[in-house]
């Protein structure tokens, strides 16, 4: 990775979390999915797409159908319902997650919306998670500049830096404007951004959303095409952070990249 680039991390959660069973709900949520994967492919940013169960469904599939180089991960808030699950529950439906996504062809390294118990960390490696985005410190309207951390020997955390959209009184175009600030500081000091979309969110107001989302991918499309920002997926920003010389501080390691 060249020196002189930031690194923009995008993870987006396609499950609803609202607690009906409405299906024009369901539907409404999955038209803005599919929407954000046309708009992020038309500006080639790969992401991170979050799914409760990759191998169990077809939301997976034009997600990996992609030229672009996007990635699916496991949605662990929707999975597991609660941060403190026991490590049997744990350990059996990540492993069956993993293996049927497997068997569909669809490659999962990532873990998104749980916070993982420190003793739970070794069924990560053994099914091969190297990601972790942990639980949301909820919708904010400033960008919190947080380093990924390493919680296990090849796993790392990427925390969230800002949550899309907003809070609802938080006027469209000011969040524009914001995470596009916010881009071109991580641009400017070379400090990882981690950007979350939340489909449902979109879906409430999904003409709004897309418009102001288009504004802040067309930012982030010009910082790349000047070398100053590289777009990736939660699973390649870990082999980034990995293949940086081991006497840099794991704290501090994204700062030069």
């Amino acid at each position: 990775m060249d020196r002189r680039q930031s690194l923009l991390v995008v993870s987006i959660d396609l499950e609803p979390r609202k607690n009906t069973t409405s299906l024009q709900h369901q539907r409404e949520v999955r038209s803005a999915g599919n929407d954000l994967i046309r708009l992020f492919d038309k500006y080639q940013i790969p992401a991170t797409w979050a799914i409760a169960e990759p191998g169990r469904c077809g939301k997976s599939d034009p997600i990996v159908g992609s030229s672009v180089g996007h990635e699916v991960a496991i949605q662990g808030d929707v999975v597991w319902k609660m941060d403190d699950v026991n490590r049997a529950a744990f350990a059996g439906h990540l492993s069956e997650s993993v293996a049927r996504a497997a068997d569909r062809e669809v490659p999962v390294q990532s873990l998104v919306g749980l916070k993982v118990k420190d003793s739970h960390t070794d069924l990560l490696i053994r099914n091969s998670i190297s990601s972790l985005r942990s639980t949301s410190s909820g919708h904010g309207r400033t960008v919190r500049w947080a380093e990924p951390q390493q919680i296990r020997f090849g796993v790392w955390d990427l925390p969230e830096s800002y949550r899309f959209p907003g809070p609802k009184s938080w006027i469209s175009d000011l969040t524009k404007l914001s995470v596009q600030r916010s881009i071109k500081a991580a641009a400017a000091k070379r400090r990882p951004l981690h950007l979350v979309v939340d489909a449902e969110g979109v879906a409430e107001s999904k003409a709004t959303h897309l418009f102001v989302l288009e504004g802040v991918l067309e930012c982030a499309a010009k910082y790349r095409h000047a070398n100053q920002l590289r777009t990736e997926t939660l699973t390649n920003s870990v082999k980034i952070i990995t293949a940086r010389p081991a006497a840099k501080s794991a704290q501090s390691i994204l700062k030069a990249a």
